[in-house]
């Protein structure tokens, strides 16, 4: 795995971390199924961008994880796309829509690398073969 890809990683895994802990310790009233949520798909986001680069680990992500993905990155579109701060679980008193727009902005930008590479395992464990359609990319 290059440096960049494992630094971004975990990057992207400690920011994931320290807002779900943040946030389910009270510093911001987010209900706590949606933080749940956030922590256990930025896992799952995690491992499988880093299973694209690691074979030890693509070999244990199978059908299961790549369909888990699929809904993770079906529920996290309905919530950036078309989600308003109460689908979020942010109490809209804390957070108005323009300050949600630019937070959904920025974690969208954030997060889309992570994603792609996730997205790119997933298509190659759903779909036989896929792997030479990124065969740019190894």
């Amino acid at each position: 795995m290059p440096l960049l890809v494992s630094i971004y990683l975990g990057l992207y895994l400690l920011l994931t971390l320290a807002n779900g802990i943040y946030c389910l310790a009270g510093g911001i009233k987010v209900k706590t199924p949606m933080m749940v949520y956030e922590i256990v798909s930025g896992f799952l986001v995690v491992l499988m961008a880093a299973s694209l680069w690691v074979a030890s680990l693509n070999s244990w992500v199978g059908i299961g994880a790549s369909l888990a993905l699929l809904l993770v990155v079906g529920i996290d579109m309905r919530l950036t796309i078309w989600g308003d701060a109460d689908d979020l679980g942010v109490p809209t008193e804390e957070v108005g829509n323009i300050e949600l727009d630019v937070i959904k902005g920025i974690s969208l930008a954030f997060a889309a690398p992570a994603y792609v590479m996730a997205l790119m395992l997933a298509v190659d464990k759903l779909v036989p073969n896929a792997s030479k359609l990124f065969a740019f990319w190894h």
